[in-house]
This record gives C-alpha cells, sequence and structure tokens, in this order.
C-alpha cells in the first residue's frame, strides 16, 4: 500500500509542478517563461527558456526514495517541457513516467499535450 501511494504521490508531484510552470507562465511572471527539467530520481522547475543548472531559482524536488523517473519522451528530444508566453502551449510535448524502485513495471505516466494540458 505504500508504494502504490507514493507511485500515486510521484506521479501527482510531477503533474502539479507542470502546472506551475505553465501557470506561471500564463502569469507572465517577471515577464518569463518556466519550465521543467527531468533527471531520475527528480524534477526541477526554472525559469527561462532553456534550462540553466545554475541558477539561483531553480526549484529541485526529489521524488520519494521508492518511485523514480522511468522514462521521459517529448517532442524534439531532450529533458526539458518549456511553456509559451499567452497561450501555455508547448512545442515539447510528451510524456514522463513514473515508477517504483522495486518493481519498474509499476508505473505512473503524465502525459503533456501540445496545446499544454496536463493529465
Amino acid at each position: 500500500l505504500r508504494q502504490q501511494q507514493a507511485l500515486a504521490n510521484g506521479a501527482e508531484e510531477v503533474r502539479t509542478l507542470l502546472l506551475r510552470a505553465r501557470g506561471r507562465t500564463l502569469a507572465a511572471e517577471d515577464d518569463s517563461v518556466f519550465g521543467l527539467h527531468v533527471t531520475a530520481p527528480s524534477v526541477t522547475l526554472f525559469r527561462g527558456a532553456t534550462y540553466n543548472p545554475l541558477a539561483a531559482d531553480n526549484e529541485l524536488h526529489v521524488l520519494d526514495s521508492l518511485v523514480t523517473i522511468s522514462a521521459y519522451s517529448f517532442f524534439g528530444g531532450g529533458p526539458d517541457v518549456v511553456f509559451a508566453k499567452r497561450t501555455g502551449a508547448t512545442s515539447n510535448y510528451g510524456t514522463i513516467t513514473v515508477a517504483l524502485v522495486s518493481d519498474g513495471s509499476k508505473t505512473a505516466t503524465v502525459t503533456i499535450g501540445a496545446t499544454g494540458l496536463i493529465e
């Protein structure tokens, strides 16, 4: 039960961070765009069109030790999803898969559509 909850929470954390990045972009916070950088077992919310690992305002989120990012696939390749000003759309649409460390066949997938819709 703890593992199932960790899996659900991990996928929800990724989804929530994507929604925050999109929301901050749509709000034109600091007249900037925001995105999410994916690296197992963490994700980083960042400001700007490209991820800078040294940026002071990066927000690193490490997932529960029971889960990891087992896969991601974005149109155009790379580990980043960035949202467009005014529309919230992204050219980096695709999926992020969270899996149990102990059983990689148990997964939850977050989907990012081209319009910016996150499921």
